[in-house]
């Protein structure tokens, strides 16, 4: 910090910035609970998972960060991910990736359509018959759609088992949905 902008700091608050100052590698008296040490060895507030998944979604993992490289990253997330499903929260999660898909609120798909997923894959019969129903708001490109069909099948250990009746029925419907939007626009023309 330049130190025209330490004396600022310190004739603002009537005390000596550099005296108050707590380095990164400790914790901030006071804040100990709400800190957690991070992969560089100093010190951050702690996100909850909800946090954590909304911040996946729009920074993604593709680049890594200056400490963890992107396989570390995206491990991270996808446990994390993962943990929330298996809290029962797995349409919770549909939910945030319907309403960032919508919103158009992250710059790449495959950030949204990994932990829908993960949902398909580790949550209870309700979960997964959730995001099926939610496939046709998220996955609204064929590139999309056929990323989803990916995931899932790379996280599957049984290919026989993929996705089931369920996923089927979503691929169905969102063929179907695309194939009237289709047939309207040709008889406008």
């Amino acid at each position: 910090m330049a130190s025209y902008l330490k004396n600022a700091a310190s004739d603002v608050t009537g005390s000596s910035a550099a005296a108050d100052a707590t380095t990164q590698s400790e914790q901030i008296p006071g804040r100990e609970q709400d800190m957690t040490q991070n992969s560089a060895g100093g010190f951050t507030f702690k996100v909850t998972d909800f946090e954590g998944l909304r911040r996946f979604l729009v920074l993604g993992t593709e680049a890594g960060t200056c400490y963890c490289q992107e396989t570390k990253v995206a491990l991270d997330n996808a446990k994390s991910i993962k943990t929330i499903i298996e809290e029962g929260k797995g349409k919770e999660v549909v939910d945030v990736v319907t309403e960032y898909s919508e919103g158009g609120r992250t710059p790449k798909q495959d950030t949204l359509i990994f932990p829908l997923a993960l949902v398909t894959r580790f949550g209870n019969d309700n979960q997964r018959q959730y995001a099926y129903t939610k496939v046709a708001a998220v996955c609204r490109i064929p590139t999309a759609l056929f990323g989803l069909i990916e995931f899932i099948k790379a996280l599957s250990n049984n290919s026989h088992r993929m996705g089931g009746r369920g996923l089927h029925r979503a691929i169905r419907d969102w063929y179907n949905l695309r194939a009237s939007g289709n047939a309207t626009k040709l008889a406008q023309r």
